[in-house]
């Protein structure tokens, strides 16, 4: 499975997929937005083929979701909204006892 070569083969251990791990839930709420948008378009551009859209509404939510994950990985640790917040969470940067 991919979680088995996550943990133990570092299959996957670029920059992109890092920071595609870190901002997935960021992902998923933010990729409707993305479609709606799409869609918008696609209607005042005057696309009818289903297909079509299928095809181009794709490319779009993959192409902005990970030209977001590239961005978003390149942001220094800390330097986003919400960041401390978040960093909590996940227990990043806390100190053990």
């Amino acid at each position: 499975s991919l979680g088995y070569l996550w943990r133990e083969k570092k299959v996957f251990r670029t920059s992109l997929f890092r920071a595609a791990d870190k901002w997935s839930y960021h992902v998923y709420l933010l990729h409707p937005l993305v479609i709606f948008m799409g869609n918008s378009l696609f209607r005042h551009l005057g696309l009818s083929s289903l297909s079509l859209r299928f095809l181009l509404r794709t490319v779009l939510v993959y192409g902005v979701m990970t030209g977001f994950v590239w961005l978003l990985g390149k942001l220094p640790s800390g330097k986003y909204p919400g960041s401390r917040l978040t960093a909590h969470r996940l227990g990043i940067g806390t100190k053990k006892k």
